[in-house]
């Protein structure tokens, strides 16, 4: 299925494909063989992926694993990585997307990620912000994040 993209000028590129692939062990591969114009691979990430993808955690979106007109993966090696590690027999659905400019790279997951308060705030919860402050506070008085949390403490006291 050919997808099209088209830039503000009416400018039509029909080269670009996504595609929904059902991506094994195999597949993933040999795809991260083709990973040449990528960053540094990092396993803890593709680990904490394959957990998830083991108790059935992966959805579709639309975050493609993308390649280059050349061939190269230039986003989507962690979710490789991590089929490979989770092994499922099954594979995976993933949108892979082909025909990209290899310098697209340079602003590939360059925004700034969703945060704590984000996923409250799009989960429609209330207070958002200072419900994720006292959970934060929580976990740092749970975990002995805060040196000398007794003194902090103190100072939390409100002023009459």
């Amino acid at each position: 299925m050919a997808s099209e993209i088209v830039r503000a000028e009416g400018i039509v590129f029909p080269d670009v494909t996504n595609r929904k692939v059902l991506v094994t062990p195999e597949i993933a591969t040999n795809f991260l063989e083709k990973s040449d114009l990528n960053r540094k691979l990092s396993k803890d990430r593709a680990i904490v992926l394959a957990d998830a993808f083991q108790r059935g955690e992966h959805r579709l979106t639309g975050d493609s694993i993308v390649f280059t007109r050349r061939g190269f993966m230039t986003n989507g090696q962690h979710r490789m990585l991590a089929v490979i590690i989770a092994n499922l027999d099954h594979g995976l659905e993933f949108w892979v997307m082909e025909g990209a400019d290899d310098d697209e790279i340079m602003v590939q997951d360059t925004g700034r990620p969703r945060s704590f308060v984000d996923h409250l705030r799009i989960s429609g919860m209330p207070n958002a912000n200072a419900r994720s402050g006292v959970a934060k506070l929580m976990w740092h008085l749970e975990h002995g994040a805060l040196k000398n949390a007794q003194a902090w403490q103190s100072r939390m006291s409100p002023t009459v």
